[in-house]
């Protein structure tokens, strides 16, 4: 399962997407499109002898948000598991979408009407605050405009690795980590431009790896890998 971040598109999804075929790991087989309504347009089909099946989700609103990004995703999870039959799954997300398959996931825990998660791949995840860059692709207004609201090496970790300051939008997920489900293995990917921003341009480091201190001892397994100069598209 493949979600793409704010202002993007499944065009960012593509190489990850193009990387699993040609190796022969993973074939796309489904593109399920939210509508800005919340109802969905799916292609493609998906059956049980298929192996790793790849399906592509695409907000047709793509600056709708994590939060109703992840309200959207119980739609999809939910269609996908009562008339496809999916119980179970990996999920991939960018930016927002690693932010939304989070709160997702801390929203429906282990609810047997939804697949059930078994590993986590999280790319470039805003967690604890997205650096206010006065870019021309920002919110302009509450709620969303509040989410930017970072600042490179404002914030930091202390020794347990809760972050120093808490935003909106980590608190929340502070009060429904005990929700996410336990047997999920995360791998969260950061990135760092390596210009002294301690960031990806977009996403600090410490808003990047907050998610240790509400996952890590809680989930299967738990890694963190930094890429060197890889930029978020969020």
């Amino acid at each position: 399962m493949f979600v793409h971040g704010w202002s993007s598109s499944g065009l960012a999804e593509l190489p990850l997407i193009d990387s699993a075929e040609q190796i022969h790991v993973a074939k796309r087989t489904m593109v399920i499109h939210v509508r800005n309504n919340g109802t969905l347009k799916i292609r493609g089909r998906l059956n049980a002898r298929m192996r790793n099946p790849i399906i592509q989700v695409i907000f047709d609103n793509n600056r709708a948000g994590e939060f109703r990004n992840a309200q959207w995703l119980k739609t999809v999870m939910r269609t996908l598991h009562d008339s496809y039959g999916v119980t179970q799954y990996n999920a991939v997300g960018h930016s927002m979408g690693a932010y939304a398959w989070t709160y997702y996931n801390m929203l429906v825990g282990n609810n047997i009407s939804y697949p059930r998660l078994n590993r986590a791949v999280l790319i470039a995840g805003p967690y604890d605050g997205i650096i206010d860059n006065h870019k021309s692709n920002q919110p302009l207004y509450p709620p969303l405009s509040r989410l930017w609201d970072d600042y490179p090496n404002e914030n930091r970790l202390n020794d347990d690795g809760r972050p120093a300051i808490l935003h909106p939008e980590y608190r929340l997920l502070m009060r429904l980590a005990h929700r996410f489900p336990k047997q999920a293995k995360v791998l969260n990917i950061y990135g760092d431009l390596d210009d002294g921003s301690d960031s990806d341009g977009v996403v600090t480091n410490v808003s990047a790896l907050s998610l240790g201190y509400l996952l890590e001892n809680r989930v299967a397994a738990y890694k963190t890998q930094k890429n060197y100069r890889t930029r978020c598209a969020t």
